[in-house]
């Protein structure tokens, strides 16, 4: 459930933000003796910069028992907050961890490096199916590490679905849901997804199409208890609210539990996120970023994530030796015609960026 907001129109704020950013809380694995026939050309050490509650602790571990190298983790909260850091220079980072509209940002800056594609040789087990079209569909200077979307979470024990059908974005309009919904607070996926109920794309520029879609954006404020992109699930929980606009990988956690949680696909299409493995310009261990990025793409490595955290995976070969409960969960494991359906949201223009900025303080007045 990373939260995707749009790089333009937001960079000199995250520049200010740097200097700030220094005191990164650390994780360091414990030093591990490297294990027969570990590579003797690996750097000792390799240093990343993930989300929070991201990449589990066995998958560290594993790395410098088969290597030596010392693996050391930073976390960051926003897409912002990575390029502050990289934007100020010097970070020492090797291997980041950045949403896919940022990876747009940061290879048009040069604050990225183009992949060896020679080293990475279990690219083979990543999903043809799954590919952010929008920014960087070839792996020329991302791999993706965990996706996926922005839709539609109903509690059925509060919504008689039999009743009050729910099947698109459209329907969360109807009167019946008044104060009981939850919305993501993010000027991009709700303008977003206004636009699809108006026929038109997730990334839309236009600012005669952004006017129209503050209207029909301003028309749902009734139904709308709370925004809340961090704790959406614990009010759905808490029966604070009965559905909303939030992202899958939190639902698929709740859905584990609660079997009265249901994901619903919007006829419009979902909105689809990708959060990819890059190397800054100037990472001081790139040879090793990349043997962790081939590490992570082995079957048993990747199904870690998802064991752990119940993203969608982009690695076809893990997905195979999925849990069944989240093999069957939509939320984990979409059907990939859902996947070909929806949009994934891209970078945009500083001009466009400020106006959905402007919409969106508007709409929540």
């Amino acid at each position: 459930m990373k939260k995707l907001r749009t790089v333009s129109g937001v960079l000199s704020a995250a520049l200010l933000l740097s200097v700030a950013l220094a005191g990164c809380a650390t994780k360091t694995a414990d030093p591990k003796t490297p294990a027969p026939g570990a590579s003797e050309q690996l750097d000792k050490e390799l240093n990343l910069y993930n989300w929070a509650e991201y990449m589990p602790e066995e998958v560290l571990t594993k790395f410098e028992a088969e290597t030596g190298v010392k693996v050391r983790l930073d976390t960051f909260s926003s897409n912002e907050e990575l390029y502050a850091k990289l934007k100020a220079g010097g970070s020492g980072y090797d291997l980041i961890f950045p949403s896919g509209y940022m990876v747009t940002a940061l290879k048009r800056e040069g604050l990225i490096t183009a992949m060896d594609k020679a080293k990475l040789t279990n690219l083979k087990n990543l999903d043809p199916n799954v590919k952010d079209t929008a920014n960087d569909p070839n792996y020329e200077y991302s791999v993706p590490y965990m996706w996926g979307m922005t839709g539609i979470a109903i509690d059925a024990s509060q919504i008689d679905l039999t009743k009050t059908p729910i099947t698109s974005f459209k329907d969360l309009w109807k009167p019946e849901l008044k104060n009981k919904l939850v919305m993501v607070d993010d000027s991009r996926e709700l303008i977003g997804m206004t636009l699809k109920t108006l026929g038109y794309g997730l990334n839309e520029t236009d600012p005669a199409k952004l006017e129209e879609a503050k209207v029909k954006l301003k028309e749902l404020q009734p139904n709308i208890k709370a925004y809340n992109s961090d704790s959406f699930l614990e009010m759905l929980q808490a029966k604070e609210v009965a559905g909303g606009i939030v992202y899958s990988g939190a639902i698929a956690r709740g859905m584990l539990q609660d079997p009265n949680l249901k994901w619903i696909f919007p006829a419009e299409g979902v909105n689809l996120w990708m959060d990819n493995m890059a190397i800054p310009k100037d990472a001081p261990h790139q040879k090793t970023a990349l043997a962790f990025i081939n590490f992570v793409l082995r079957p048993e490595i990747s199904k870690l994530l998802s064991d752990t955290f119940p993203y969608s995976n982009p690695n076809a070969e893990a997905n195979k030796s999925l849990d069944e409960k989240l093999k069957n969960n939509p939320a984990t494991n979409p059907p990939v015609d859902q996947v070909k359906k929806g949009q994934w949201l891209a970078d945009i223009n500083d001009e466009a960026a400020q106006l959905y900025d402007r919409i969106f303080t508007e709409v929540k007045g």
